[in-house]
């Protein structure tokens, strides 16, 4: 059990004198085909989360699985994700689904010349698909990527990675908000990605 303080947003350390905030309780749920920890964190009485993360490892591979829910104070947030890395390439699987009906599918596939992306946000009966590829070479790349908005295609972005063309729907070109809206796309996912990421921060002190 490792206890949870409140910490100064300015120092990074704890409050003196010890303000408790909570605990994390971590178990061992191992089997025989995987090492598995179990995670559950608790601010006071309430629990935030409640997970396991499990490691698979062969002489080729090895794969992380964190598997659970976060709590909220009026939504849970159920997710599944799954990290594979080989000795030529790596794979990106997260499926995370809130309970008022948003989800976020994250899918990442690459090597050391390229990787493919499939990211989507879905709620209220729309989706927001950011999907496609990047090649690499050296320092430099090729970009290959669509947006779409419940299905169809309302932005490209291509060519050269370091200064892609980025044109809407039927080639229109787009306005500065338009790119500034995109960017931020790309910066939420990017954002998500590293959050959710976080999740396996127990496993990889323990594995």
């Amino acid at each position: 059990r490792f206890l949870l303080y409140t910490i100064d947003q300015v120092t990074g350390m704890p409050i003196e004198p010890l303000q408790s905030l909570g605990n994390v309780d971590l178990t061992d749920e191992s089997t025989p085909a995987a090492d598995i920890l179990g995670v559950l964190v608790k601010f006071g009485s309430t629990t935030v989360a409640d997970y396991t993360i499990s490691a698979v490892m062969t002489t080729t591979s090895l794969s992380l699985t964190a598997s659970g829910s976060l709590f909220g104070q009026t939504n849970r947030v159920d997710f599944t994700l799954a990290n594979t890395l080989t000795q030529t390439s790596a794979n990106i699987d997260y499926h995370v689904q809130a309970t008022n009906g948003y989800a976020v599918d994250v899918k990442i596939t690459g090597t050391d010349t390229s990787f493919t992306v499939d990211f989507t946000v879905s709620g209220g009966g729309n989706s927001l698909q950011m999907v496609g590829s990047v090649t690499i070479s050296g320092t430099s790349g090729t970009v290959n990527i669509q947006i779409k908005y419940n299905g169809t295609v309302v932005a490209t972005i291509s060519g050269d990675a370091n200064n892609p063309t980025i044109t809407g729907a039927g080639g229109r070109q787009l306005t500065q908000q338009d790119i500034a809206n995109l960017t931020t796309i790309f910066e939420r996912a990017a954002e998500v990605i590293e959050t959710l990421g976080e999740v396996f921060g127990p496993g990889y002190l323990l594995f």
